[in-house]
């Protein structure tokens, strides 16, 4: 009897252990004498039987004999272990553990449960912590996504039903815990799911470019603690809210935190916040009003206020022209040859299909602001060597003729002043003056040649370089004003900016002081200087943003921040002794010892470059449509996109060099050369 009595508890503790995979079984029970057991107060006998899949091929019977009574929760004169054995029982239930004598039973207790966490993975190798009032606490470990811990007798202690115990689980940062009872053999505790301790509030709202009015969608999440969550939002203008996916709405442009904050059921707080934009309609600024001459190209800026990404820009530079789009560009040029008022308009379109349209003035004056005929090299600072005078009544005659003194040879070209004053510099060290009738006004002796031409500031001041290493400012009477120690001969023709500044370059070697970029200001104080690696002769042309362009020995075009920082430089196959000209849509012409003139648009990358046979010395004349001429053998005419017009023949060893066209403003180009 003792010996069946071991193989029934040994058979028990295998069905335990694989009590989760356990499909069904039942105990079958034989009690004799049924209406008189109780009565008795003993029971004779069961029967347990147990599927062949659990202990062999055969079905085994055991006997097993009490020696006490066992009362039941019902008078059915029917004895039940548990319900946890099977669904073929009533709801019938011991309370209390079976008594047990020589022969009883030894039936073990297991709380078993399942644990994933919250992303819904097992949370397989967590740490089991079953916690129970006056008991040992009991661990295990998570393996299949399944626990299970056995508080029987046999474990060392043993837990009565209705203990309340308490289930925690750990894995790395995340936790999870739930309470129960014992109730029977077995207990299952069901899932525990386990969250991250750390409680996390995020925001989330679809990025997009809002203007104030809109309605916009935001959505709370939180992540780690313990649910239930609380939402409280801010949206940093006064508006608040307590639903977890609220929808907003901003009155006012401008820029705001929208901030979430979570509370979970522990009462643990996390708070995230977003930055979010709220604009204003679109408004176009056209950056007026303008003020300019037929000299020179207006300068438009486009500003977009407020709207979203992208832009759209609609340019009508005169509103009673009958065209309604003359450009699509942001910031454009535009040339006005007749002097007015003019009223231009400019549509900007956003990304949200909203426009709006603001208007600007233009006036335009017939005068250049440098109030001369011919000012400075290739007249004005975009080097275009256009005339705001026409020719058409000019029959090509001589009018006179002026003889310099002993080797006075002219190697610059002359400049005129509002007076008609001409100035012009030779080779034996001399800058003339002279009247309209070509008579001598004055003339001023420098202590070296002359390589360059003259520039006149607004106040009538003659700058001039030489080659005695000195930048000379003379005053309209002759006279000496001032002059500037450039440690380096100049050969380069100066360039004045609307501010007054001067700017030329000298030669030289750079460790004694030259190829250098000099700003000068008007008083002969230097402004900055900029080092290149060669002699430079090229006479600077300044564009319409303050941007100095100039060449240099080195085989650069640089450009110039108007401090004197670099903005980029373009290297080329040869020295680039030529002046750089300035088209009206802000592209670069210039010449190279490469055998190439180029054109490079305003962010330094080339447009196009073609091999004309110029001789790296010639410079380029932009026509009011924008039509190139450019010297060498031949006069080439350059349309803007790189194809040639025309071309004309100079003749046999004849050649324009170290010059440039001139253009009147009815078209004539005139062009002196060199017979060799």
């Amino acid at each position: 009897m003792r010996k069946i009595s071991c193989l029934v508890i040994i058979s028990l503790f295998c069905l335990s252990s694989i009590l989760p995979a356990v499909n069904s079984y039942y105990i079958e029970k034989e009690i004799n004498d049924l209406e008189n057991s109780m009565d008795k107060g003993l029971i004779d006998s069961i029967w347990l039987m147990q599927s062949q899949q659990m202990i062999s091929n055969e079905i085994e019977f055991y006997r097993i004999t009490y020696q006490e009574y066992m009362k039941t929760s019902k008078n059915d004169n029917t004895i039940f272990t548990s319900n946890s054995y099977s669904n073929n029982l009533d709801d019938d239930t011991i309370n209390s553990p079976l008594e047990r004598g020589q022969d009883s039973l030894l039936l073990p207790k297991i709380i078993y449960g399942t644990a994933t966490k919250e992303d819904g993975h097992n949370a397989d190798n967590a740490l089991v912590r079953i916690c129970a009032k006056g008991y040992p606490d009991k661990t295990t470990i998570v393996s299949g996504g399944a626990w299970q811990v056995d508080i029987g007798p046999d474990s060392g202690i043993e837990w009565p039903d209705g203990t309340s115990f308490n289930v925690s689980i750990t894995l790395d940062v995340w936790k999870g815990f739930t309470e129960s009872v014992v109730q029977g053999i077995l207990t299952n505790v069901g899932e525990v799911v386990l969250y991250p301790t750390t409680l996390v509030a995020e925001v989330d709202f679809k990025e997009d470019c809002y203007i104030n009015g809109d309605k916009i969608q935001f959505y709370g999440n939180a992540y780690g603690g313990k649910p239930p969550y609380s939402w409280s939002w801010d949206f940093g203008d006064g508006g608040t809210s307590i639903s977890q996916n609220p929808i907003h709405q901003y009155s006012n442009a401008g820029t705001y935190n929208a901030c979430l904050t979570v509370v979970d059921n522990t009462d643990k707080m996390n708070t995230s916040c977003v930055i979010i934009k709220i604009n204003n309609s679109i408004t176009a600024d056209t950056g007026g009003p303008y003020t300019g001459n037929i000299c020179y190209c207006i300068h438009f800026f486009g500003l977009p206020i407020g709207g979203c990404l992208p832009y759209s820009y609609s340019w009508d530079f005169d509103n009673s022209d009958g065209i309604q789009i003359d450009s699509t560009e942001k910031n454009p040029y535009h040339y006005y040859d007749t002097p007015g008022m003019y009223i231009a308009s400019l549509t900007i379109s956003d990304g949200r299909d909203d426009s709006h349209t603001n208007t600007t003035t233009i006036t335009i004056s017939s005068e250049c602001v440098e109030h001369s005929p011919w000012p400075m090299s290739c007249h004005d600072v975009h080097h275009t060597g256009r005339s705001p005078y026409s020719t058409a009544d000019n029959v090509g005659k001589e009018v006179w003729r002026f003889y310099t003194e002993k080797l006075g040879k002219i190697d610059g070209g002359p400049v005129i002043d509002n007076d008609g004053i001409i100035y012009f510099g030779t080779m034996n060290g001399y800058l003339y003056a002279l009247y309209t009738n070509g008579t001598l006004k004055w003339k001023y002796k420098i202590s070296d040649l002359i390589w360059s031409t003259p520039a006149i500031a607004e106040d009538g001041t003659i700058y001039i370089g030489s080659f005695d290493n000195y930048f000379y400012a003379i005053n309209p009477n002759g006279t000496f004003k001032w002059r500037f120690d450039t440690k380096g001969s100049i050969g380069s023709s100066p360039a004045i900016a609307n501010d007054g500044t001067v700017y030329f370059g000298n030669m030289g070697f750079p460790d004694s002081g030259g190829c250098k970029i000099f700003a000068l200001n008007p008083n002969g104080t230097e402004k900055w200087h900029y080092q290149t690696d060669y002699k430079i002769a090229s006479a600077p042309a300044i564009g319409n943003d303050g941007t100095i362009y100039i060449g240099s020995g080195d085989n650069y075009l640089y450009a110039l921040n108007p401090d004197g920082t670099l903005k980029w430089r373009f290297k080329t196959g040869g020295w680039v002794k030529s002046h750089p000209s300035i088209a009206d849509d802000g592209t670069i012409y210039f010449d190279s010892f490469d055998g190439y003139f180029y054109a490079l648009y305003p962010d330094g990358t080339m447009r196009w470059r073609l091999p004309v046979g110029s001789n790296g010395c010639a410079s380029a004349s932009i026509d009011k449509d924008g039509i190139i001429y450019i010297g060498g053998g031949d006069l080439y005419a350059i349309y803007p996109n790189g194809t040639i017009k025309w071309n004309f023949n100079l003749g046999i060893r004849r050649y324009l060099i170290h010059a440039s066209p001139a253009i009147s403003s009815d078209g004539i180009i005139y062009c002196g050369i060199c017979i060799y």
